[in-house]
């Protein structure tokens, strides 16, 4: 049993990994002054313990921030 959940802790492990590649910085897109101040935010907060709030229209990437807030190695 201790073998499996080695193997699913490490297949897990993998997945997380892909998905931070997915979600991370890099994936978001734009130049403008307003995009430099949300990715300089999500820098700011990276690897911290604060607790944020995302707020925001439906379809303007709330989730895409968070998941690049939650990134450790951006």
């Amino acid at each position: 049993m201790t073998s499996e959940r080695d193997q699913l802790s490490d297949r897990l492990s993998h997945v997380s990994d892909e998905e931070a590649r997915r979600w991370g910085i890099a994936g978001f897109v734009g130049q403008s002054t307003t995009i430099k101040k949300i990715l300089s935010s999500i820098g700011r907060l990276q690897g911290t313990t604060t607790a944020v709030l995302i707020t925001g229209e439906s379809g303007t990437g709330k989730e895409l921030v968070a998941r690049a807030v939650g990134r450790l190695d951006v």
